[in-house]
């Protein structure tokens, strides 16, 4: 089972009847949730450890080198509760590995790793603060973001009542690290966004064995 190409949706402003705002990644990281939520299933079912399972049903050798590189640097053969995520979005190959833990009813995230192909990285420096931007923004809708309409109109009015991550809950670890891909510059601004929330929830299910398939993740 090849692992497709998600392609971040164009923002439809134009043809809405309601007035919108921008989000980082637009279609990409819900497409990349379901996906890559359901490739997990997938793998547990055949009883195979989830990223050997990506590594045996896709023939793209730039997946398979992040996959195996995002392994090695995340000690994923140690026995912290970690899940799995994989994106491929404009060019770029992006493998993500998340460790968390529970508080209190909550979800934690102790730490991300990240192996990157994005072609040729002209500012390194640049690419590794989009990449873990995209990290933090990505965490943020998958634990807390949610928008409820009630009687035609939205609820949520600022900050107060719609939260986003604050810096006591971004992980401390947050690693990023860039594979040579070649002469060709690729994405960077959204692809690492894509699979923060199926990684997320891949850890909670390899954590105590709840699968949760919405966002965002609400332990019950």
């Amino acid at each position: 089972m090849p692992i497709p190409e998600v392609q971040a949706l164009e923002p439809l402003v134009w043809v809405l009847p309601i007035p919108t705002g921008p989000w980082r990644g637009v279609g990409l990281m819900p497409n990349v949730f379901a996906l890559e939520s359901f490739m997990d299933e997938l793998a547990h079912a055949a009883n195979t450890d989830p990223l050997e399972f990506r590594l045996k049903h896709t023939d793209n050798p730039r997946i398979k080198a992040v996959l195996e590189d995002v392994g090695k640097r995340s000690n994923w053969s140690s026995p912290a509760p970690s899940g799995v995520a994989v994106c491929l979005a404009v060019g770029t190959v992006v493998e993500m590995v998340v460790e968390i833990r529970l508080d209190d009813g909550e979800i934690r995230v102790e730490r991300v790793t990240v192996s990157i192909d994005a072609g040729m990285v002209i500012n390194p420096a640049n690419a590794e603060l989009q990449a873990k931007g995209s990290v933090i923004r990505g965490l943020s809708s998958t634990l807390l973001e949610r928008i409820r309409i009630e009687n035609g109109a939205v609820v949520q009015s600022n900050f107060a009542d719609y939260p986003l991550i604050t810096l006591k809950a971004t992980p401390k670890n947050i690693e990023v690290y860039f594979l040579e891909g070649g002469d060709t510059p690729h994405g960077m601004g959204e692809p690492v966004i894509g699979p923060v929330p199926a990684a997320v929830a891949n850890a909670l299910f390899a954590l105590n064995g709840q699968r949760l398939r919405e966002l965002p993740l609400v332990l019950s």
